[in-house]
């Protein structure tokens, strides 16, 4: 017999370090849902249950976070437009269950070692989980997802080139997708504003306001164009208030580059875990890192979006 639980994923239970659950204002919503709407619903009560009654942290943490009332009313705002697309005939369409692995990447998959084209077991299936087809149309494993260019280390230093086999595998991967699994394949040609209030709407408290609140006035913009009649529920905001958003936004963008290069340069995750072996000099490099950026700053240009020490350090992605 089989059993339809909760869901097991990680935004729906306090289980990365650092992680709370509040549920002062909502009741734990895991699953399993019966239709799309409370399955939306469930979305939003987890983004809700990540805010805490009152944030200690506020005044260290980059302007576009947010308050804990600017979170809940945005998520109050989702709640209603994820509502009203639930209703629509094209993302109902695509919204069929499916039983799913989305964590099907290379270091998941066992091949044979006399025929590397034989599967011989398939790692992680705690992650799999019932969804809408259309939550998995933007997964992509990487091993269909080689990057465009490939780096060489050359006697002049470092350079790029084309990589052999980049676009080929997502293309085959697309093919695939369409011949074998076209409840899955489907979805992939949606627009991708329609998507992504699902994809992060619950992901509020950690993203920031800004992220948030940046897709919903993507949707209300081109409400019309994405093929409503209806009016949309989230209403479109004054100049003003767009301009200041956006400025914001700028930040926000910063930051999440800022992330990757750092990660990147360090040669860490982006969450930041380094092997034991190397925590001293990871650490000594971490330090010049940020006092170089530092430097820097006094040299940038008036349109960056990070004009002060202050400004770095509030994006800045690791404890210094």
């Amino acid at each position: 017999m089989i059993h339809v639980g909760p869901h097991v994923g990680n935004r729906y239970w306090a289980c990365d370090v650092g992680d709370h659950q509040y549920y002062h204002n909502v009741s734990p919503s895991s699953g399993p849902w019966l239709n799309l709407l409370a399955w939306s619903d469930g979305l939003i009560d987890a983004g809700i249950s990540r805010i805490p009654p009152q944030d200690n942290q506020n005044l260290l943490r980059p302007r576009y976070f947010g308050t804990v009332d600017m979170h809940l009313q945005l998520l109050r705002a989702a709640r209603l437009l994820l509502k009203r697309m639930s209703e629509d005939q094209r993302v109902r369409a695509d919204a069929t269950p499916v039983l799913f692995h989305p964590d099907l990447h290379k270091r998941n998959i066992l091949v044979s070692e006399n025929d590397p084209t034989v599967v011989t077991s398939i790692l992680d299936w705690q992650s799999t989980s019932v969804e809408p087809a259309f939550w998995f149309a933007t997964t992509t494993p990487d091993f269909a997802d080689i990057h465009d260019r490939v780096e060489l280390l050359t006697d002049d230093g470092r350079t790029s080139k084309p990589h052999p086999g980049a676009g080929a595998c997502a293309q085959a991967f697309d093919a695939c997708l369409k011949f074998h699994l076209p409840i899955l394949a489907k979805p992939r040609a949606l627009n991708e504003d329609l998507l992504r209030p699902f994809h992060y709407g619950y992901r509020s408290w950690k993203d920031g306001v800004v992220a948030l609140r940046h897709d919903l006035l993507m949707i209300s913009q081109n409400w019309k164009q994405l093929g409503f009649d209806e009016p949309c529920p989230v209403p479109v905001l004054e100049a003003k208030v767009i301009l200041a958003h956006d400025k914001d936004y700028q930040l926000f963008e910063a930051a999440q580059k800022l992330r990757r290069q750092v990660a990147d340069y360090l040669n860490v995750s982006l969450e930041g875990w380094v092997p034991i072996d190397a925590w001293d000099r990871t650490q000594s490099q971490h330090r010049e890192l940020f006092d170089g950026a530092l430097q820097s700053i006094s040299s940038a240009d008036e349109n960056e979006p990070v004009k002060t020490e202050e400004d770095l350090r509030a994006i800045w992605p690791f404890d210094l």
